[in-house]
């Protein structure tokens, strides 16, 4: 039986980007609201989802955003928002997120972390416009960890926005996911690394 070249995107089903995104509703577009998708909770009052607006902005000026502490709560309010992440495969993976404070306030303080298969603890301030958070990080065997956003806020009555939340696996991650697909191919096909120039035109192989 003849096989038709077979790409290694084709393969794995994979295209590099967004598409590769763990986090599901990341960009909180899905439902105005306690987000789907994530666990939300605190003290007076939990974090919601908010259309665009001055008070909670949107990155990219349009959209949701995730607002850690509504409706001007703070003191012990200790808002959260937080998701299990399934890590199928070890590997190198980076955090990102985008922040604000509210109506573009900076130095409101809220905690991200992960806990279980990644662990990550930091603190953050709000700039007075968007700002870009990433962090690289190991997951060493496969398994669950909790991605949680918490309101430390205490005073003031605003409170840290957060937009576009993702976990993508580093390019070198993505091709361990990729060759996990390899296994079901049939019998008969041979691997050739062919990074530029004309494959081979011969029958039952696959072009990596």
């Amino acid at each position: 039986m003849k096989y038709t070249l077979i790409t290694f995107a084709a393969l794995s089903g994979i295209a590099f980007g967004q598409n590769f995104n763990l986090v599901t509703n990341g960009d909180f577009e899905a439902n105005k609201g306690a987000p789907s998708g994530w666990t939300v909770g605190g003290a007076t009052q939990s974090p919601v989802a908010y259309p665009n607006s001055t008070v909670v902005p949107a990155a990219g000026g349009a959209g949701r955003a995730l607002d850690l502490g509504p409706s001007g709560v703070y003191g012990d309010n200790g808002g959260y928002a937080e998701q299990t992440i399934t890590f199928a495969d070890p590997g190198t993976y980076t955090l990102s997120f985008d922040y604000i404070g509210e109506v573009g306030k900076a130095g409101l303080p809220f905690d991200v972390t992960l806990t279980g298969a990644a662990t990550l603890n930091e603190s953050i301030l709000t700039d007075s416009t968007y700002t870009t958070y990433t962090k690289t990080f190991e997951v060493t065997a496969p398994g669950d960890a909790t991605l949680r956003f918490t309101d430390t806020v205490t005073s003031g009555g605003l409170n840290a926005v957060v937009d576009n939340v993702s976990i993508v696996p580093e390019p070198s991650s993505t091709a361990l996911l990729g060759l996990g697909g390899l296994a079901s191919l049939p019998k008969g096909f041979h691997f050739v690394s062919s990074l530029c120039g004309s494959p081979s035109r011969s029958s039952g192989r696959a072009f990596l």
